[in-house]
């Protein structure tokens, strides 16, 4: 109980030290998180502009926010199975820990790669001059067009 108090102490430590590097809420400080309505964009906001809002926080968890996590996690797991010492059950908590990361960003990552190949695959018809006609864009970006 008492090691699962310090280790909630220090998550919660980690998160007010590291909350002023990414509440800035954008990974670019030109665009900004809001693609709309704000005083940099002139544009009102509509339907189309929750969908980029939407691509723009599932860039920023996968891109931006996951890798830092999961280097913070592999940390905690190797500094677990550097004080392991003679107890075994910290080194294979370490070990999961690390286990469990890497399986994540796998799953993550993969699961990008094969929606984007299914879907080129399906999609992607070549016509007679050899361009594809059905995807103009990539698909996991966003287009308004008024």
């Amino acid at each position: 109980m008492r090691d699962k108090r310090k280790f909630i102490l220090f998550v919660l430590m980690l998160v007010v030290v590291a909350t002023p590097f990414v509440s800035f809420a954008a990974y670019d400080s030109a665009k900004g998180l809001v693609p709309c309505g704000t005083t940099s964009y002139s544009t009102p906001c509509s339907l189309c502009h929750l969908y980029i809002l939407i691509q723009d926080i599932l860039y920023f968890l996968m891109w931006i926010i996951a890798p830092v996590v999961a280097v913070l996690a592999i940390g905690i797991a190797g500094f677990k199975i550097l004080i392991s010492g003679a107890n075994p059950g910290l080194r294979a908590d370490g070990y999961k820990i690390i286990r469990t990361t890497i399986t994540g960003l796998v799953i993550m990552f993969a699961a990008w790669v094969v929606m984007n190949e299914v879907l080129l695959f399906f999609t992607n018809k070549p016509d007679a001059t050899g361009t594809a006609k059905i995807l103009s864009s990539p698909w996991n970006q966003v287009k308004c067009i008024p």
